[in-house]
């Protein structure tokens, strides 16, 4: 007994140790949004957009804080804005992103109705091929499964919004299954065959000695269409507090959740640190 309550204290003090040596929470989050002209951030007042200022109060109430709401003419300056530390939370696009990337992170995409969720495609080759990347395969003769037209749509934006936008002037055959995909490489019809990852995953465990000659050549998402970025040097808390907020938003606050989506009917998902970059395949 006297182990376990020695142990809990050490972890205990391992975690109040990470927290302490941790940013302190803000008294004040800055959110950015599009607006006609960039003007000075301030609590949400009579001219604020309903939505926007129902964001500001639902953020508020769940994050026991002050929000005040910043106003950017586009989001390149919201993106220099995060750069600079005058605004701690914003929603960027993959042209912004370069401003600020490395001074904040990805946090949440929206889902729109009828996408996908943006989970990692594949590109799965003979093991003779070895690595390639996006560029590289929009060259080849890529194969992709026929199981839903989301499927194609998401395997060719991964491809083409990483650094393989060749692949858009061409047609993609379809498969009609996965092993009709891996038969093609096999005969020498197709070089790549795209898929999700847990289409490889549940073919592989099916009949492993079928995806032995073969291997993952190339790995990624498509490039989200914008992010709500977080400004690096905020804690980890209010990272995780915010996307627990966010996710159940379209159920819990229907005009807040349009004032954080801008208008896209779908569900915030989070997100991973690379979703607005350009070229990141591997």
């Amino acid at each position: 007994m006297r182990r376990i309550v020695l142990l809990a204290s050490l972890v205990a003090a391992s975690v109040t140790g990470r927290a302490s040596a941790e940013a302190p929470m803000p008294s004040v989050l800055h959110v950015g949004y599009q607006a006609p002209a960039t003007a000075a951030c301030a609590a949400p007042g009579a001219h604020t957009p309903p939505a926007l200022a129902a964001l500001a109060k639902h953020l508020s109430g769940r994050l026991q804080m002050a929000v005040q709401l910043c106003p950017f003419a586009d989001p390149a300056a919201a993106a220099t804005a995060l750069a600079q530390g005058r605004v701690d939370f914003a929603k960027l696009t993959p042209a912004a992103w370069p401003a600020a990337k490395g001074k904040g992170r990805p946090i949440l995409t929206v889902r729109p109705e009828g996408r996908l969720p943006r989970s990692p495609i594949l590109a799965i080759v003979k093991t003779s091929v070895g690595r390639l990347d996006a560029a590289a395969i929009a060259q080849r003769r890529v194969i992709a499964i026929k199981q839903d037209p989301l499927y194609y749509d998401a395997a060719r934006a991964a491809v083409a919004t990483r650094g393989g936008g060749a692949i858009a002037g061409t047609t993609t055959p379809l498969a009609g299954s996965f092993n009709a995909a891996i038969g093609a490489l096999a005969a020498g019809k197709a070089d790549v065959a795209l898929m999700p990852g847990e289409q490889w995953q549940a073919g592989c465990s099916a009949d492993k000695p079928l995806c032995a000659p073969y291997l993952v050549a190339w790995q990624d998402r498509p490039v989200a269409d914008s992010a709500w970025v977080l400004r690096a040097g905020l804690p980890d808390e209010l990272r995780y507090r915010l996307i627990g907020i966010f996710l159940p938003l379209h159920l819990e606050n229907a005009q807040a959740y349009a004032g954080a989506s801008g208008g896209v009917k779908g569900v915030f998902e989070p997100t991973e640190a690379a979703a607005l970059d350009g070229g990141t395949g591997q």
